[in-house]
């Protein structure tokens, strides 16, 4: 008889973002829900033993014999295990510190939709594709609003093009603020992969399916610096070299250094909705809320401060130097060395806005809650700028 010929099974190519009718809803018995959040709480106490640790017995020393450096970024570095057996599982360590505040860090960490989740995770880590909630099933009380626990799925670009399958997870996600046995607060989140049930992994034709787990424990040691410390266990699974393999995990570990820009940006766009509320409230406004508002926050006014000095300064610009610029947020005429161009969230691009140095020292102090609407500009195809947040009244 004549071989049999099997044909090769083929799959369409998957684009992303996934429409949302492609991303599963999961649900999950209460007594799952509870067998979740012990997981959790013992994952995280036993990282905070290591890292109490790691902080005050070892003062803050790494052993060489069993930590290897791999990479740093900006405060933060990450570390590989040293394998003495074959059995050992990859392990990396990430410590250093993060200019902000514990808040800044878990406010810029955290998301509860899945717009949030994709607009946010842009300005965190570039390497991301895609990402989702799933569920949630805690989102903050009074006493702790960044306490959370839910379901969530992501997608990470993998080196090597499209030689290497990319990789997907899905994960438990716990985070919150706590004290220790000392009564010393600190910060901390999980990502630890478990099953979705109704969120099958895709074939291995298009995406491998990762297991992981990431527990972050973040410390207040000074006014303005967070002391961060990681411990993760990666299986990236398929056939990646193990140096490739160490890289994208430390790549993950680094990209927490951005948290707090993330924060601050969150903020800095909710003082700018603020703003554009007061503004569309005020007897005798000029435009329509839903006007050709991209100006406002593009370029409209860049030549309209010409002769008008600097509200910080106030120093006039010469003939030949910039014009002052309006303040994206208190729309004062500010200079060039008086004003910074940073990011604030919107869609379905990144955005740059003008912003006096006096806005951004008040965002630093401006007051949040994660459980409030995300807030969001949206910029549509023609340039034109509405001020929304998720359900925000304007």
């Amino acid at each position: 008889m004549p071989a049999a010929h099997h044909k090769k099974e083929t799959h369409a190519p998957v684009t992303f973002p996934l429409p949302e009718d492609k991303i599963p809803f999961v649900t999950l018995s209460e007594a799952d829900v509870n067998a979740y959040r012990k997981l959790a709480k013992g994952v995280i106490s036993s990282t905070l033993e290591q890292e109490i640790k790691y902080r005050y017995r070892d003062q803050l020393l790494l052993d060489p014999h069993e930590w290897k450096f791999v990479k740093s970024k900006e405060r933060m570095r990450v570390y590989k295990r040293i394998a003495t057996s074959d059995n050992m599982v990859p392990m990396v360590l990430g410590v250093g510190f993060i200019e902000g505040t514990l808040e800044d860090a878990l406010y810029g960490l955290h998301h509860k939709t899945t717009d949030e989740m994709r607009t946010t995770s842009q300005y965190i880590n570039k390497h991301i594709l895609d990402t989702a909630v799933l569920q949630n099933f805690e989102l903050g009380t009074d006493e702790d609003p960044f306490r959370y626990l839910g379901l969530k799925w992501r997608v990470a670009e993998t080196p090597g093009g499209h030689l290497i399958k990319n990789r997907d997870v899905c994960n438990l996600e716990r985070m919150g603020i706590d004290t220790d046995s000392q009564g010393i607060r600190y910060g901390f989140q999980l990502l630890k992969s478990v099953e979705a049930p109704g969120f099958e992994p895709f074939p291995e034709s298009i995406m491998v399916r990762a297991q992981m787990m990431l527990c972050c424990i973040f410390r207040q040691v000074t006014p303005n610096v967070v002391a961060f410390y990681s411990k993760g266990v990666f299986n990236l699974c398929g056939n990646l070299a193990e140096f490739m393999a160490f890289n994208t995990c430390a790549d993950m570990v680094l990209s927490i250094s951005k948290v707090v820009d993330c924060a601050a940006a969150k903020r800095l766009t909710t003082m700018v909705i603020n703003q554009q509320r007061n503004k569309s409230q005020t007897p005798h406004k000029s435009q329509p809320q839903h006007s050709r508002s991209v100006r406002l926050l593009g370029s409209a006014g860049r030549d309209v401060f010409k002769s008008t000095r600097c509200a910080l300064c106030t120093r006039k610009p010469s003939i030949m130097s910039s014009p002052c610029r309006p303040c994206k947020i208190c729309m004062t005429p500010v200079c060039n060395k008086c004003y910074v161009k940073t990011y604030v969230l919107a869609k379905p691009q990144k955005l740059r806005i003008v912003c006096c140095k006096n806005c951004i020292m008040k965002s630093r102090e401006f007051p949040v809650d994660p459980r409030d609407p995300y807030p969001l500009l949206h910029v549509d195809d023609e340039d034109r700028t509405e001020v929304s947040a998720s359900n925000y009244d304007l």
